[in-house]
């Protein structure tokens, strides 16, 4: 076993001092605070602190309370991308890349708000899945042989499903092409509303959306009262 020299035993010992130097320089630092209940700060942490709103919890209080400012990213489905309140999609927007974990951790409102994700989610993928078996309907009744033409039809099934009339739709100007007419496509229209499938997936896919609608009010009007600060 190796003897310590004098010189190790001073050099160790100068090393140890300069640790304990930084530690105690850092815990005065941290303590140079005092707190609104005007008693010293441990470490610079007050008791009654309250952690800063993380991104997400800004990101929520804006849409509640300036849902304006709070752009809806694209949807994948035809019918989202003509409602005209946009403030559930907005929603959808601002959760749908957080984990699980980080939802659920929202002052007040986590478990709610990953329930709305998950149904938003499901009811999205149930709207695509609907449009693409217009589609394939839509195919065999018409006389365009290409997928732009064929959605030039499903924008007007879903404008009249929505409740528009054909008179509504005419004066939106509504994009035609393809030598495709209005009195064509409320012939289409009024064929597939004749299909007990296509009735039953519209009527339930519309109800959901009615749904999603309700909950994000109550989750806005939750954020706007309560805040989401932790309490």
């Amino acid at each position: 076993m190796r003897t310590e020299s004098p010189c190790d035993l001073l050099m160790k010992n100068f090393r140890l001092a300069a640790v304990c130097c930084c530690l105690i320089a850092g815990v005065a630092n941290a303590e140079d605070r005092v707190c609104a209940d005007g008693k010293r700060s441990y470490f610079g942490v007050c008791p009654n602190d309250k952690p800063a709103p993380n991104l997400l919890q800004q990101r929520l209080e804006k849409w509640a309370n300036f849902p304006k400012e709070i752009s809806a990213s694209l949807a994948p489905d035809m019918l989202e991308n003509m409602f005209v309140n946009k403030e559930p999609q907005a929603l959808y927007s601002i959760v749908v890349d957080s984990d699980q974990q980080s939802i659920e951790a929202i002052p007040s409102i986590g478990q709610n708000l990953y329930q709305f994700r998950s149904i938003y989610y499901q009811t999205r993928q149930d709207e695509v899945d609907f449009e693409n078996q217009l589609l394939q309907l839509i195919r065999p009744l018409v006389v365009v042989k290409f997928s732009e033409g064929w959605k030039i039809y499903l924008q007007y099934f879903v404008l009249r499903y929505a409740g528009n009339s054909k008179e509504q739709i005419e004066s939106m100007g509504i994009f035609l092409n393809f030598d495709i007419t209005l009195d064509d496509e409320e012939r289409v229209f009024l064929a597939l509303s004749k299909m007990p499938s296509v009735n039953e997936n519209g009527a339930r896919i519309s109800k959901q959306f009615n749904q999603l609608f309700i909950y994000s009010r109550q989750l806005a009007e939750q954020i706007r009262r309560n805040g989401l600060r932790v309490k």
